[in-house]
């Protein structure tokens, strides 16, 4: 796929679980640079998109890319180790350790860690 579109590009993406689809052709593309929202009500499908995108779930179809490499074949480890990450809402954060602390652990597979203190500067 690799067409240089933006850091995360999805094509024609289905998943769900066993059976029951969830999604159907979910295609996206998330810049390198900037925000993307997702909105939807209640059993639209969002958190499948994500569990879909990070590796827990694999899709039924479609195309993940991620930084020019197609990872809809590649484990959630892997996925992790090239820089994706998802906190589900469930448990967002380590209420012992500090905001600092928690977007360490984070980034913890990155190499550079200067992402940390420039989300810091947002939300000082």
């Amino acid at each position: 796929m690799s067409d240089g579109e933006g850091i995360l590009n999805v094509r024609d993406l289905s998943s769900g679980y066993g059976r029951s689809q969830v999604l159907f052709g979910v295609s996206l593309s998330s810049p390198r640079t900037g925000a993307v929202a997702m909105l939807g009500r209640n059993g639209a499908g969002k958190t499948t998109l994500l569990k879909t995108l990070i590796g827990e779930l694999s899709p039924m179809n479609g195309l993940i890319d991620f930084d020019d490499v197609e990872t809809q074949n590649e484990n959630t480890e892997k996925r992790v180790r090239r820089g994706m990450g998802y906190v589900p809402q469930e448990q967002a954060v380590f209420t012992t350790l500090t905001v600092r602390e928690n977007l360490t652990l984070g980034a913890i597979s990155q190499k550079d860690k200067s992402g940390i203190d420039m989300v810091l500067d947002f939300f000082p």
